[in-house]
């Protein structure tokens, strides 16, 4: 399923100029759900073309149902029906994005999208690599992966993280950097805040 990218000269040039600094976020739950005890921050950078993510969820022990690891991580659909990690990003002026989904298990999954909502595809990615871990009251997930050419060279990039927490009482909280609107949405364009 992977494909390998081609380039120019000129193009490869464009994506080993842009490495941006480390960007550090903090996440904040939907108002009105509740998640005592849980926190959620990290860092993301956009480095030659690639995106490098680093989430770092704080929980008390046995409060969150997380997915066992995968003996074989692969790409799955419906990854936030349980706990999972979100990135969402987009050239700032430009309608279409991309969503990156990622669960404790290291499945994972990217789609396209050419509008809020519209036209949902599971895209081609040359490189993904997932990797998770847990000590006691903390877990941390992350991800490289190349980003499709048109993300990989445009001058600016604008994020919206986000995380959906399945709490072993049943209860989901949904977190972000911000909730705009009256119920939580992820692919809303202006929740997508960080400058990549």
């Amino acid at each position: 399923m992977p494909r390998r990218m081609r380039g120019s000269v000129a193009t490869s040039a464009v994506r080993s100029a842009i490495v941006r600094a480390v960007i550090s976020f903090k996440l904040t739950p939907f108002p009105g759900e509740r998640a005592p005890g849980a926190s959620i921050a990290g860092d993301v950078q956009r480095d030659t073309g690639r995106l490098v993510a680093t989430y770092r969820i704080t929980m008390r022990p046995g409060a969150l149902v997380i997915p066992a690891a995968a003996d074989a991580p692969t790409r799955r659909d419906e990854l936030w029906r349980s706990t999972c990690v979100e990135m969402f990003v987009g050239v700032p002026g430009k309608t279409g994005y991309i969503e990156v989904n990622l669960s404790p298990s290291r499945d994972w999954n990217v789609y396209r999208f050419d509008d809020y909502r519209f036209a949902m595809t599971q895209i081609d990615v040359a490189r993904f690599e997932a990797h998770a871990s847990s000590v006691e009251f903390s877990m941390m997930l992350g991800f490289v992966m190349v980003l499709p050419p048109d993300l990989g060279t445009a001058p600016m990039l604008e994020a919206g993280v986000s995380a959906v927490l399945q709490h072993s009482d049943g209860a989901t909280t949904h977190w972000a950097l911000a909730h705009r609107g009256s119920r939580p949405d992820f692919h809303r364009r202006d929740g997508f805040m960080l400058s990549i």
